[in-house]
């Protein structure tokens, strides 16, 4: 009898235990809690992946942990380091993805995460991994306000605005304004944002782009969108020299010049007292650089001028020579 009793009296404990007695339980029903009522620390975040990097941003993120309400970042200056300087300002974090901004161009950081729990889970311990990433330069701006200065026969000149923290520029090359541009290595002159380019063939259309170009944290710049169209002139030939009389009769002269590269062609001119201009004179004799001129007055005084004749493709002609006085003497 007494042992029923002692069986009835068991089972009436353990009913009240796990049911409860009226609202209070004796014992919670969260049996992740029962013992020193402390809560769940949150899994530590892992397989952090850089994203996206800058010149003055870094972008990364990690697996998503469970039950985490967000997440913390931290910073330190080495990456076996104290990860202590928690980042506050200039990051914004979507999800499991962290974005930092305002950084110093080409530097390294290295970042930590830490899980924030709530409620019965506690914050996790920083990541064992972390996140090196290094910002890259920042670009020069691209040049502007490319202005042509001057065209001749066989260069050209142009000059273009100064760029911040540029340490000195580059020309490129090419034979269309839309196509592939070459940089120049030979027959250029670049003082500062001037540039002088030798060398060119004649009557060409040339374009020309700048790129600016930077040292330390500074990039080179893009080609600049502008470029330099800029076609060549003809090139004049050599002023005839060397005009020496060789007879003079009453009514006829015979004088010869200095021959002038890359033409066999010339003409003369004769002084016009009208006008005072030097006309063309036709129907004379010329032989190579040899002139033979008949039919003039006697005892009268004539000023001569050579000049040589081009192809009038690429080769103009040249400018009047000195004038030639023949006197005769009796």
């Amino acid at each position: 009898m007494k042992k029923l009793s002692f069986l009835l009296l068991f089972f009436a404990i353990f009913y009240i235990i796990f049911t409860g007695c009226g609202e209070t339980n004796l014992i919670s029903t969260d049996l992740f809690y029962v013992g020193d009522g402390t809560t769940i620390p949150l899994d530590i975040p892992i397989n952090l992946q850089l994203d996206i990097v800058t010149e003055n941003s870094v972008t990364f993120y990690w697996d998503i942990v469970d039950n985490a309400s967000s997440y913390e970042v931290y910073q330190s200056t080495t990456s076996g380091g104290a990860y202590t300087i928690k980042v506050i300002e200039n990051i914004t974090f979507n999800g499991t993805s962290a974005t930092i901004t305002g950084l110093e161009a080409n530097t390294t950081y290295h970042f930590k995460v830490k899980a924030i729990g709530s409620g019965n889970y506690s914050d996790s311990k920083l990541s064992t991994e972390y996140i090196s990433a290094t910002t890259g330069k920042t670009p020069l701006d691209t040049p502007t306000g490319l202005i042509l200065v001057e065209v001749k026969a066989n260069s050209v000149d142009f000059s273009w605005d100064s760029i911040d923290n540029a340490i000195r520029y580059e020309v490129y090359q090419s034979d269309t304004y839309n196509g592939d541009y070459t940089k120049i290595t030979d027959n250029i002159d670049i003082t500062e944002t001037n540039c002088l380019i030798t060398g060119l063939d004649a009557d060409t259309t040339y374009y020309f782009k700048v790129k600016a170009i930077g040292s330390g944290v500074y990039s080179d710049s893009l080609l600049s969108s502008e470029y330099i169209e800029a076609t060549t002139g003809k090139i004049p030939l050599d002023t005839p020299t060397g005009l020496m009389l060789v007879k003079v009769t009453a009514d006829s002269v015979d004088f010869l010049w200095n021959s002038v590269p890359d033409t066999n062609n010339y003409e003369v001119y004769q002084f016009n007292t009208s006008d005072e201009t030097y006309d063309k004179i036709d129907n004379i004799k010329i032989i190579g650089t040899n002139c033979s001129i008949t039919g003039l007055d006697a005892d009268t005084t004539y000023y001569f001028k050579v000049k040589a004749i081009g192809d009038g493709v690429l080769i103009l002609n040249s400018a009047l020579s000195e004038f030639i006085v023949p006197k005769y003497k009796q």
